[in-house]
Formats: structure tokens, sequence, C-alpha cells
């Protein structure tokens, strides 16, 4: 994650690979960006990121920049949700 004080940039990689059913291999291909750079991106633990990167992801997918790269005026932490517990918590199992 990219932390500049109090303030925090995620990048929404995961959630369009994701949704595009594509995997880092396929991605790297059509856009040239290697796996490690893909990787951090997705684990959000990149500290940079180039211009063409984020022009080739956004091409290829079909967004714009605000898509793939959001601002948080606050520092945030990621998490993966469980659906497991999601469901046991709706039907009061736990």
């Amino acid at each position: 994650m990219c932390f500049r004080g109090e303030k925090m940039i995620i990048c929404t990689l995961k959630r369009y690979m994701e949704l595009f059913e594509v995997n880092q291999s396929h991605l790297s291909e059509e856009t040239g960006i290697t796996r490690p750079t893909l990787l951090s991106l997705i684990k959000n633990e990149n500290k940079n990121i180039k211009y063409e990167n984020i022009d080739a992801l956004c091409d290829f997918f079909g967004i714009g920049i605000s898509d793939l790269l959001l601002y948080s005026p606050v520092p945030m932490k990621l998490t993966p949700v469980s659906y497991t517990h999601l469901r046991a918590h709706e039907t009061g199992r736990n």
C-alpha cells in the first residue's frame, strides 16, 4: 500500500482480475507488465507504479485511473472477507 503521511492509495487490480476472470500470467502477456510487478499491485504492497503500467492496465480492463487506484484520506487496512463467516452470521450460527 502506498502511504503518504495520513493518506493512502489502494490498487483495485485484484478485483478487476477476478471480475474479468484473468490470471496473472495472461495479464502479464497482454500488458507487458512483469508478474512480480503485478503481484505487488495485487497485494497492495507496491511503493510506486509507472504511468505506462497504469495506462496498460486501464486499457486492458477498459477502465479509468480512478477505477484502478482509489484514494483514501485516512489509512485503511484491507483484509480478506470470509464468506463462510458471513453466511454463518446471516443464519445466526457462529
